[in-house]
This record gives C-alpha cells, structure tokens and sequence, in this order.
C-alpha cells in the first residue's frame, strides 16, 4: 500500500459572537457552496474511506493575516482545539500553541496581522495519532468565550502525516 506524506485540512470560522464549537473535518469537500477545495480537503464525512488511514505527526493553525482582531494571541489563547478519534480525546491543546506558517508570534495589540512577527514551527507530535479508515474523527474548535473578532476570522486547521492508501 503506498504511503504519501500530505495534508489533511479544514476552515475553523471563529464567530463574532458567543457560539457553540466547530467541528471539523465533518464535511466533504464540495459537499456546499463553503466547502469548496482551499476550505477543505476532506473526501469522506467525519472519516477517511475504509481501505486508507492517516498518521498525524504534527498539527497547526495557520491564521487568516487580513482579519482584523484587536488581540489575535488573547483570542486563540483563550481558545482549545481537540482531536477525537473513535469519541475519545487523544489531544487537546490552546489554540495558540499550535500556530504556525505564515502565522505570526509575539504579544500585538494591533489592528492587523501585518504588524507582528512571523514563524513557522508546527506542534509535532512525540508519538503520532493514527486515525483508520471507516472511522469517525473530528477536530473540535472552541472560540473564546470572553474575546470576539470585529469580523468573523478564518484560521486553517491542518493536520501534517503520512496517508496510506491501497494500491
């Protein structure tokens, strides 16, 4: 079976108002008129077809730089991201700890992405999450609950491994 070292990736929309978490990777791409391919690039609904499977070796976010937040580090600081596999929480982690790309570091107050420092340093994992294939998995994305964008701010989610395939 071959083996290919690739992306798997889905679009948290973190609301300007309270709101319940997102859940990621539960639609398919094209599946709406949202999902389209640089939103998602999910095949199956919640799972990956039953022949593959996907080994996560690290995970990060990649922030959207045009939006306008008045403290983008506060707001994903106070935000959580969690990975289910089969219902059971394999990780868990503030939002701000797994940015990374074109993403930015430092404490900004400033109105726009442009005016903090970038890096490139994804979470990588010790030991590596294996998802199957046929079963379910989501990313769970909780805003915070005290700081809100002015407009709604896109952050990429994206989980780096090895995809196994049948031949």
């Amino acid at each position: 079976m071959p083996t290919l070292h690739t992306t798997l990736f889905d679009t948290w929309p973190i609301p300007i108002a309270a709101a319940p978490p997102a859940l990621l990777f539960q639609m398919v791409r094209g599946g709406d008129a949202i999902h389209i391919p640089t939103w998602t690039n999910m095949r199956g609904s919640g799972m990956l077809p039953s022949t593959e499977s996907f080994e996560i070796r690290k995970i990060f976010l990649v922030p959207d730089r045009q939006a306008t937040v008045l403290d983008p580090v506060a707001l994903l600081h106070q935000s959580l991201i969690e990975l289910r596999v089969k219902e059971r929480t394999v990780f868990s982690c503030p939002a701000r700890y797994l940015c990374a790309g074109p993403s930015w570091r430092g404490l900004t107050v400033a109105v726009a992405f442009e005016a903090a420092e970038l890096i490139n340093e994804p979470f990588v994992l010790d030991l590596p999450f294996i998802i199957p294939g046929g079963v379910n998995f989501v990313v769970e994305c909780t805003p915070s609950a005290a700081l809100f964008p002015a407009a709604i701010f896109n952050v990429l989610v994206v989980l780096e491994g090895y995809l196994t395939t049948p031949d």
